[in-house]
């Protein structure tokens, strides 16, 4: 899938200190430097909400392979809405 959606946390990390610190992107970033944070896609936050409200069902009949396809299946169709609601 080609559109993810983009970032569903995106952020910025300012090194406050006097040396060099690593973000948690695991970028060094010198002091008083700034790096953006894009964490995970919107595609993976919604693939994981829906895999919470698939597995809550405790008769879903999906393995784990099976949970994770539906999953980002739901994830896909709301990133379509998403898109046709704009």
């Amino acid at each position: 899938m080609s559109n993810n959606g983009g970032p569903a946390f995106p952020a910025e990390w300012t090194n406050t200190g006097d040396q060099n610190r690593t973000a948690p992107n695991g970028v060094v970033v010198p002091p008083g430097e700034t790096v953006q944070l894009h964490g995970m896609s919107l595609r993976d936050w919604f693939a994981g909400q829906a895999m919470q409200g698939l597995i809550a069902d405790t008769e879903f009949p999906l393995d784990h392979d099976g949970l994770a396809k539906a999953a980002y299946d739901i994830a896909d169709a709301m990133l379509e809405a998403r898109k046709q609601s704009r």
